[in-house]
């Protein structure tokens, strides 16, 4: 049996996948989508809110962002089964557990020595990319988290120069 970590993500939403905008007002949990832990619509929890973002399309293809930590949730790996094959369990506790036993609650898709993704290959492209999970598809190389993660030396970015 492989052993277990814990992990959370969240990102913004834009719209529902029936093409409608999520209301951020609206608590009442819409049919398919997911309730927060006051059992409330949150736009910005909602994976099904979150999925239905367009994608950010990332231009410089240095491949660094897939060598960050990343976690991803049951939901990914429903859509994308390799996950299931290939990442390593993330488990909630036991005694956080309702039932008393660890319980699964997503992957970790790094890889050791390099750390990078298991789904990573030789040419820095993503073999998943048509299902790739939801944090990799709202990741933006280009916006201020990035910016922050270079500061920190997390990341570096062949393609961008620092000011």
């Amino acid at each position: 049996m492989r052993s277990c970590i814990v992990a959370v993500m969240t990102e913004r939403p834009a719209e529902d996948p029936d093409g409608e905008e999520c209301d951020p007002l609206n608590f009442d949990v819409p049919e398919g989508h997911q309730g927060d832990e006051y059992g409330e619509h949150d736009p910005d929890e909602c994976y099904t809110c979150l999925l239905a973002r367009e994608p950010v399309a990332p231009t410089c293809r240095c491949g660094q962002c897939c060598r960050l930590i990343i976690e991803v949730n049951l939901a990914d790996a429903e859509r994308e089964p390799r996950i299931k094959e290939l990442g390593s369990p993330i488990c909630l506790d036991a005694r956080l557990s309702e039932g008393g036993e660890p319980e699964l609650i997503g992957y970790l898709l790094n890889k050791p020595p390099s750390n990078a993704c298991v789904f990573l290959d030789e040419q820095n492209l993503c073999s998943i990319y048509p299902t790739r999970p939801l944090v990799c598809r709202l990741f933006d190389c280009e916006k201020a988290k990035s910016d922050e993660l270079i500061d920190l030396g997390v990341k570096e970015c062949p393609d961008r120069t620092k000011v």
